[in-house]
C-alpha cells in the first residue's frame, strides 16, 4: 500500500467470517472465496478498477499545486492544455514535492524515497532529477518553479 494504489482481491479457500476480516484489514479490497465462479470474480476485478482507475477514482491518485496537477497512477504531469509523461523517479520527485508543498523535503528523504537507500546514488544524481523536473515544469507552461533551500533541501513555489 506505500508504494501503489492497484487493487487487492484476495482468493482464498479460508471462508470463514474471521478470515475475511483479517483478509480486508490487512490491506486487501476484496475477498473471494473458493469455489467462485468466473463471472463473479470478473465482475469484482472490473468493480475495482473503475472505482480505482476509472469514473469513481477519488483525488488520491493525483495531486494538484499550483497551476499543476500530477496523475500518481499515470505519472502524468499537466499544466493548462499540456501534458507531459514523467519517467518513475522524475514522478517520485512530484510527487513528493507536491505532498510537502509548500514545505522544504529533505535531500536524504527524497533520496530514500526514489532509490531506497542513498548508499548506492551518487550526489549528483538527484540534482541531474531535479534539473529535469525543472526544465519540464518550464516546457508544460508551469508557474511553479523548484527551489533549491541550501543545506536542507527542496521545495517548489508558485509565482503568479
Amino acid at each position: 500500500r506505500k508504494t501503489s494504489h492497484t487493487p487487492i482481491i484476495m482468493l482464498s479457500a479460508k471462508d470463514s467470517e474471521f478470515d475475511k476480516v483479517i483478509g480486508l484489514e490487512i490491506g486487501a479490497d476484496d475477498y473471494v472465496t473458493k469455489p467462485f465462479s468466473h463471472e463473479l470474480l470478473l465482475a469484482k476485478v472490473n468493480s475495482q478498477l473503475r472505482r480505482t482507475y476509472g469514473e469513481y477514482a477519488n483525488n488520491e491518485a493525483g495531486a494538484v499545486c499550483g497551476d499543476c496537477s500530477f496523475n500518481k497512477l499515470r505519472f502524468t504531469l499537466k499544466c493548462k492544455d499540456n501534458q507531459i509523461d514523467l519517467p518513475k523517479n522524475e514522478a517520485i520527485l512530484i510527487s513528493i514535492l507536491f505532498d510537502s508543498y509548500p514545505n522544504v523535503v529533505s535531500r536524504e528523504k527524497i533520496l530514500s524515497e526514489i532509490w531506497d537507500s542513498e548508499m548506492f546514488v551518487e550526489e549528483n544524481t538527484l540534482n541531474v532529477t531535479v534539473s529535469r523536473v525543472r526544465k519540464k515544469l518550464k516546457d508544460i507552461g508551469s508557474n511553479l518553479r523548484v527551489i533549491t533551500v541550501r543545506g536542507m533541501g527542496y521545495k517548489v513555489e508558485y509565482e503568479d
